[in-house]
C-alpha cells in the first residue's frame, strides 16, 4: 500500500455463538476484515467482540492501592 492509494475494507461475519455465563447471557461474534489496494490484498484481522445482555453485572475494578512511595498529585 502506498501513500494516495485507494483502499477498500470488507467485513464479513465469520461467526455467531450465544452462551450463558455467570453475569447474564453473552454472544461471541468473529468478524473477519480484508484491506485491498490497487495491487490486492494488504491486510487480513480476525476481530473477536462479546456482547452482554441487557441486566448482566458489571464487574468493577478494585481502586489501586497506595503504597506510599508516590506523594499524592497537588491538584
Amino acid at each position: 500500500m502506498r501513500s494516495g492509494d485507494d483502499v477498500r475494507r470488507t467485513s464479513t461475519i465469520q461467526s455467531i455463538e450465544s452462551k450463558a455465563g455467570g453475569s447474564g447471557e453473552l454472544v461471541f461474534v468473529t468478524v473477519k476484515h480484508v484491506l485491498e489496494g490497487p495491487r490486492g490484498p494488504v491486510l487480513e484481522e480476525e476481530q473477536d467482540i462479546v456482547y452482554r445482555g441487557a441486566g448482566g453485572a458489571a464487574v468493577k475494578a478494585a481502586p489501586p492501592r497506595r503504597t506510599g512511595r508516590t506523594p499524592p498529585a497537588p491538584w
